[in-house]
């Protein structure tokens, strides 16, 4: 399907679900010259404006959304219309295929033809997808656990930090109980010292 056969359909990537799917989607705003037909008839000429689109592609897929912008548009990607106000690219967020460790150059660089361009998009390619590549299902596979052994690092880092927070507080609290202990074992010898000398 061409991107010419997309380009006024609104009804694309719409449904339940669709919240969650918009987090692996890749999206740009950007502004396009079109022709003004009533313009152009006015001036038997033609004439052209600018006019904001919307770029929305599937990882894994080579398919393009391309169309003018509307308010939903706006509402349902509020950070990639910030930036593209701010006339920022929008950066791939993830972990980059070509910094990923498991990932071949020559691999990652088939795989951003495809538009998977981060560890995090390949992991959540569908099969579809998969059968577009070779090892595809693997590779996926490779990315989910990949994926969740950083997760499972991250949590014993947090783990590891807070048993080290909790061992410097207990630290703390036995020198207070010692200082205390001392200062009253030194408070009691003032006393026995001054009971002492009023027995004799």
């Amino acid at each position: 399907m061409s991107t010419e056969q997309l380009e006024y359909d609104h009804t694309i990537f719409e449904g339940d679900g669709v919240a969650a799917a918009d987090k692996n989607l890749l999206v740009k705003f950007y502004e396009k010259s079109v022709i003004n037909h009533q313009a152009s008839r006015e001036a038997r000429a033609p004439k052209f404006e600018e006019k904001v689109y919307i770029s929305i592609i599937v990882p894994g897929s080579r398919e393009q959304v391309a169309r003018p912008v509307t308010r939903r548009d706006k509402a349902r990607f509020p950070l990639h219309w910030s930036r593209y106000e701010a006339r920022q690219e929008a950066p791939t967020e993830g972990h980059p295929l070509k910094e990923w460790s498991l990932m071949s150059k020559s691999m990652a660089e088939e795989l951003t033809f495809k538009n998977i361009k981060t560890v995090q998009q390949l992991a959540n390619v569908n099969d579809q997808a998969c059968q577009e590549f070779m090892g595809g299902h693997n590779l996926r596979a490779q990315a989910q656990e990949w994926l969740k052994q950083q997760e499972d690092d991250v949590s014993k880092s947090k783990l590891t930090h807070e048993l080290s927070k909790r061992d410097e507080q207990i630290s703390a609290l036995q020198e207070q109980v010692e200082a205390l202990v001392a200062q009253s074992a030194h408070a009691a010898k003032d006393t026995d010292k001054q009971k002492k000398r009023k027995d004799f």
